[in-house]
């Protein structure tokens, strides 16, 4: 089986800007704890900042999937297809299968609940995001462990990449996939810009869930990642004259992500899907073509390290933080907050090197030897060609 990066080399400062976004959610899930000490205004900049994080997330994941695998999709077919099912399996279910059963450890009487027992084959399969089901006025989605909703959305983003994979490549100029970026970006912000100012979808059944947490609402930032892969893709630095080029676009994503941060001050529902999108996506190009300072500040050693174990730091902050917060009651805020933030790091960074990235290796390597006992190759012949 093939490995799934082999082609392409890493962009380190997007492994850092990773725990950058995965921070953002920390910050904003930690903010009730000190919204005593800060004004209003500062308070509500938290919760704007979760959602930049989590657009952030699925701008980079359409950028990385594209990049990693969308070649590999589209020359080689279904070997290269069940690779990319695999790898991403590997890198998704162990740790969120770990976290599934934490929270049912630290709640046991959940066996007894009805609704457990009925929508539990949802969460097993990752897929308790794909519909609007309420239980109780909750969505299903985020029912037992709340930041799960958008690792089903990313699995649901999987399976529409497969069909965006061959379309996405037929792009062979940087100025057919320019139009298409742009395309994209002025119907997503005029239908969002429609919502955010009350023009339409008012009365919308479950808009929280199609504008926040389902995979068809999260669609239009995956795939703007994925066109900024692309973009990245068939333009080189010399004929693009990166420098130049990358600084503007730099500034424009800052520019963006500034501007409609302070517009959600007036409309909300500006940051909810896609507004940051445009934004993110230019900073993204940014750091993977330019070696700039934020490059490197991004893919210094520690930023490199909690960017690796990002995944662990969304899963596990909230079980670190309840923990922290529960067992000192008693201590000002501050303190409180440091070693909930201190836990959560260590915690995510030995989970991700003694779990995580074993796991995905022991499932990598498993799937490889049953693909060359099919073949008619032997698993030793396997691992020495690994």
């Amino acid at each position: 089986m093939a490995k799934d990066a082999a082609a392409r080399p890493e962009i380190p400062a997007l492994t850092g800007l990773r725990f950058v976004a995965a921070f953002l959610v920390v910050l904003a899930h930690t903010d009730h704890f000190f919204a005593a000490m800060q004004p209003g205004w500062l308070e509500y900049a938290w919760r704007v900042g979760a959602n930049v994080g989590m657009t952030t997330f699925f701008v980079l994941s359409g950028f990385v999937i594209h990049y990693n695998y969308g070649h590999a999709i589209v020359a080689k077919g279904a070997p290269a297809i069940r690779s990319f099912l695999v790898a991403r399996f590997a890198r998704l279910y162990p740790l969120y299968l770990l976290a599934l059963l934490i929270a049912v450890a630290l709640s046991p009487s959940i066996f007894r609940e009805v609704a457990f027992r009925q929508w539990c084959w949802r969460y097993l399969t990752m897929s308790q995001d794909w519909t609007p089901t309420l239980v109780d006025g909750r969505f299903v989605a985020t029912l037992y462990i709340g930041s799960a909703w958008s690792i089903s959305a990313e699995a649901g983003l999987y399976i529409f990449y497969l069909v965006l994979a061959t379309p996405l490549n037929g792009l062979e100029s940087a100025r057919k996939t320019l139009w298409a970026i742009m395309m994209l970006c002025i119907f997503c912000l005029v239908f969002v810009g429609g919502y955010a100012t009350g023009l339409w979808l008012d009365e919308l059944p479950q808009r929280d869930w199609w504008f926040g947490l389902s995979p068809l609402g999260r669609l239009p930032e995956f795939l703007l990642g994925a066109l900024i892969a692309q973009f990245f893709l068939v333009t080189s630095k010399a004929v693009f004259h990166a420098e130049r080029h990358a600084r503007w676009i730099g500034l424009f994503g800052v520019v963006w992500i500034i501007g409609l941060f302070l517009a959600c001050y007036e409309y909300p529902n500006l940051q909810v899907v896609f507004g940051f999108a445009p934004g993110i996506a230019a900073a993204v190009y940014f750091l993977a073509r330019y070696r700039s300072r934020a490059a490197a500040l991004l893919d210094a050693p520690i930023v490199f390290a909690l960017g690796d174990a990002s995944y662990s730091i969304y899963l596990l902050h909230g079980f670190a933080i309840g923990y922290v917060m529960r067992q000192s009651p008693y201590l000002s805020p501050l303190p409180r907050i440091a070693m909930a933030w201190g836990l959560t790091a260590l915690i995510s960074i030995l989970t991700y090197r003694y779990f995580e990235a074993p796991a995905r290796s022991f499932i990598r390597r498993t799937a490889a030897r049953v693909a060359a006992v099919k073949a008619g190759i032997s698993p030793r012949s396997c691992d020495a060609m690994r």
